[in-house]
């Protein structure tokens, strides 16, 4: 059964993006994925509204860099305590 999905995905992604499903690089051609058969089609509208807007504001010029990078503070710290660093961000 898994191998019949995964056979009927590998032919909807290459019918409709010329990638393979199993191509290990197939994920990074979707900026958005959305497994609609767990998320609720009102959620998921919503995440689409959301990220469209957020790729609307971005300007296409700004290029991401170690001082415009913006640490989520609370993130970093735990990841620096699950691996035993001790620098504040």
């Amino acid at each position: 059964m898994l191998r019949e999905w995964d056979r009927e995905r590998d032919v909807f992604v290459k019918t409709f993006y010329d990638i393979s499903w199993y191509d290990a690089t197939a994920a990074s051609a979707f900026d958005l994925v959305i497994n609609t058969g767990k998320v609720p089609p009102d959620v998921a509208v919503t995440w689409i509204i959301q990220a469209y807007t957020e790729l609307k504001e971005k300007k296409p010029d700004r290029k991401l860099t170690v001082g415009t990078i913006e640490v989520d503070t609370a993130l970093a710290n735990a990841v620096s305590e699950v691996l035993g660093c001790h620098t504040i961000h």
